[in-house]
């Protein structure tokens, strides 16, 4: 991936890879009606979504991993 900004871009795809970048990226959204093309705001759009996705499904394999290690405790 090659950074521009809080942005990354690989030839046709536009990410967003951490949660700095997600901020920057949905203010870029905000404040910028008239300086995205429609194209440009779906990219961003569909990339805040697939991070969103993906950081949700982080925090529910992180909460997952405890509850298995609680359940393990408590049958010591």
């Amino acid at each position: 991936h090659d950074k521009k900004g809080a942005l990354a871009q690989n030839d046709t795809t536009l990410v967003v890879a951490e949660g700095g970048a997600a901020i920057a990226a949905y203010s870029a959204l905000q404040q910028s009606n008239d300086k995205l093309s429609p194209d440009e705001r779906s990219a961003i759009k569909a990339s805040l979504l697939r991070y969103c996705e993906l950081d949700t499904l982080a925090m529910v394999m992180i909460v997952q991993a405890w509850q298995d290690f609680l359940d393990k405790e408590r049958q010591i």
